[in-house]
């Protein structure tokens, strides 16, 4: 992306060179959804950053969402979502064995 003759680099949004080939070389992008990110935009870019990555490559996304925040989920991302995880604490085993079987149910063995 250019503006006036200048590059830009994943680095001026805020993008580690980690993250960066993290988000290309994943065969999955997992999200974890807070509110925080629609109610104050403008704090961090990083997730914003990371989800249009994982839309243009194409990856399967799935969220993680507090159940409380559940009704604040925007309907757009929802729309985008391969996969939504409610969850009451995000470390919680049977969260954690949420996430597992959806992102086996993304990549069914042949």
């Amino acid at each position: 992306m250019t503006e006036e003759g200048r590059e830009f680099t994943w680095e001026d949004f805020g993008a580690s060179p980690e993250m960066r080939h993290a988000l290309v070389d994943s065969a999955t992008f997992v999200h974890l959804f807070s509110t925080a990110m629609i109610t104050d935009a403008r704090s961090d870019p990083r997730p914003f950053l990371q989800l249009g990555a994982a839309i243009m490559l194409d990856k399967p996304i799935v969220l993680m969402v507090d159940r409380s925040d559940e009704p604040r989920i925007p309907e757009h991302l929802r729309r985008v979502a391969d996969r939504i995880i409610f969850y009451d604490h995000p470390a919680d085993p049977a969260a954690v064995a949420a996430l597992a079987e959806a992102i086996k149910s993304l990549f069914p063995e042949d």
